[in-house]
């Protein structure tokens, strides 16, 4: 996003580019604040029900505080913890359900693209063993194209229901299911974009998350090498190789916890200017992004 920290620029101008942008200096500009509210909230996240819940109102706290500032409205952390308090468990609940429509969605996509591919193996596998190298070819090809499609899918279905806490944080008598019809509502007509905006937003975090993955496949490597070594006898080499596998997989949780818990407020961030900005779209608020 251009300009300089004191012009106004209309929401109706935001690009793809320019919400990520936006996204990135809310979370530069308030880090502190938004780390220390963040770090609770992996805290919080260790204890289930109650401590889940928790997190979520935390994180939903983030992302109010956001769009506050994007509505040159500021509130301090104690404020918009008091307001998210009113709907404690409407947080927790949310999430809940959208977890069990994406658990659902992506069991779907799963089921078909079994039943696809099990009929093509069928009916390829039936004209005799001259065709069996094309056919496996075939059901090779049109499995990558399914597993595209599965994700294409689950992105759509994710995009639509990407930012349930902002409706439940910021508007007034909405419950956990009208703030997942919200979100639903207010993406209708911006999908696709939305979903650019999620693939940029991943490809920016990617990085981080593939430096904490690498620990874990050093793990593997000495575990490989133990099962087998163990194919004979276990030495104390493979003893070391265990413990240092374990050290290494452990290593890579605790990096693994580090970036999320470095990321959570991007993200929190990015949900209320994309929230901010479709009600304004899609409603004709009069609002105006100020670079403060």
């Amino acid at each position: 996003m251009s300009g300089s920290f004191n012009s106004p620029i209309p929401v109706q101008s935001l690009s793809i580019g320019n919400v990520v942008s936006a996204a990135l200096r809310l979370y530069r500009s308030h880090l502190k604040r938004y780390l220390g509210i963040a770090l609770k909230a992996s805290l919080w996240a260790l204890i289930p029900i109650y401590g889940w819940a928790k997190s979520y109102l935390l994180n939903a706290t983030i992302s109010r505080l956001a769009y506050q500032e994007l509505i040159n409205q500021p509130e301090s952390v104690t404020e918009a913890q008091d307001q998210n308090h009113r709907k404690f468990w409407g947080f927790w609940l949310a999430q809940f359900i959208v977890g069990l429509i994406l658990f659902g969605v992506n069991m779907g996509v799963s089921i078909v693209q079994s039943i696809v591919l099990a009929t093509l193996s069928a009916i390829l596998g039936s004209g005799g063993q001259e065709s069996s190298g094309f056919g496996v070819l075939i059901v090779s090809l049109i499995n990558l194209l399914l597993i595209f499609l599965g994700y294409a899918v689950y992105l759509w279905f994710f995009a639509r229901i990407f930012f349930p806490e902002l409706p439940l944080s910021i508007e007034d008598e909405i419950d956990a299911s009208e703030s997942i019809s919200r979100s639903w509502e207010l993406t209708k007509r911006n999908v696709f974009r939305l979903q650019l905006i999620i693939v940029v937003s991943l490809l920016i975090t990617l990085p981080l998350y593939l430096v904490a993955v690498v620990p874990f496949f050093v793990s593997i490597g000495y575990f490989s090498s133990v099962a087998i070594a163990s194919a004979t006898a276990i030495t104390s080499s493979d003893i070391t190789s265990i413990f240092t596998g374990l050290a290494f997989m452990g290593l890579a949780l605790l990096l693994f916890l580090l970036v999320n818990f470095l990321m959570a407020p991007f993200w929190q961030a990015l949900k209320a200017v994309i929230y901010y900005d479709l009600r304004s779209r899609e409603e004709g608020l009069d609002l105006q992004l100020n670079d403060r």
